[in-house]
């Protein structure tokens, strides 16, 4: 392997700062996939393709993924900056 020199405090804080950031966009996309689903059921419920019920169905799934992605987002980033900081 390629011999690496050691990261500095500063770097490591700025690393950890940069997998933070990519967290957030992770996130934001997420939220942005949820709401445009979100918005495509209500089209088919109002086009009566899709019933209230099964609406509010998808929408609970829809919330549930949003949530397991977050979640796992969370994770790794903790699990990053984790490793980031090791001396």
């Amino acid at each position: 392997g390629v011999p690496m020199h050691e990261l500095s405090e500063e770097r490591r804080i700025e690393m950890g700062k940069v997998a933070k950031r990519m967290a957030e966009e992770g996130r934001l996309a997420v939220s942005n996939i949820g709401r445009d689903a979100d918005d495509e059921m209500k089209t088919l419920q109002k086009s009566s393709s899709m019933t209230e019920g099964e609406r509010d169905d998808g929408q609970k799934e829809i919330q549930k993924s949003r949530d397991d992605y977050s979640k796992k987002i969370d994770e790794a980033v903790k699990a990053k900056e984790a490793e980031i900081m090791e001396v």
